[in-house]
């Protein structure tokens, strides 16, 4: 395979993950702020999103130690060690949310793994996570609007929705007077 079909390739489970992750991320902001039958749907199946998620991710990764097998000189002066170090550390994230979100799906009762079920472990996960997609497509927005705008919105997108149903849960509607 060339270096340049690698690159390609490399684009089409970075795209699928993102939408699955977003699913993922903005699923209970929906149903908070929709909430029908779908959005339901959305919210129960963030286990599944995860999962396909690691999973599509796990092609992405498995395509960067191809290119990085097949240009190694190329590879190293394009990608510094500080960057695939923190992708190093996202791509534990991914795989400790997909082992929490396997238990999640293998036992309705949702037993749970100490770190990896904490809201916080999961929530701190997701929002770097997120943060990732945003410096990823928002970045490369203005290298190639044509090809990274869409799913640029798209992040932007989720967390408004995330943000916006999480503050509308959290607010209370005012008592009604006698």
């Amino acid at each position: 395979m060339s270096p340049d079909l690698i690159r390609l390739l490399l684009r089409v489970p970075a795209r699928i993950s993102c939408l699955l992750f977003l699913a993922a991320f903005a699923g209970q902001g929906l149903r908070s702020l929709w909430p029908t039958n779908w959005t339901a749907w959305m919210e129960r199946s963030r286990p599944q999103f995860l999962l396909a998620f690691a999973g599509s991710h796990t092609v992405h990764l498995a395509l960067v130690f191809t290119l990085a097998w097949t240009i190694p000189d190329a590879f190293r002066r394009q990608f510094p060690v500080f960057g695939l170090i923190g992708g190093g550390v996202v791509y534990v994230l991914i795989y400790v949310l997909a082992w929490a979100a396997l238990v999640e799906v293998r036992s309705r009762r949702a037993t749970p793994i100490p770190l990896p079920h904490l809201t916080a472990f999961q929530t701190t996960a997701m929002y770097l996570i997120w943060a990732v997609f945003a410096l990823a497509f928002l970045g490369g927005s203005f290298r190639d609007p044509r090809t990274y705008a869409a799913f640029g919105i798209g992040v932007i997108a989720a967390m408004v929705v995330r943000l916006a149903g999480r503050r509308s849960t959290t607010v209370q509607p005012p008592a009604v007077a006698d």
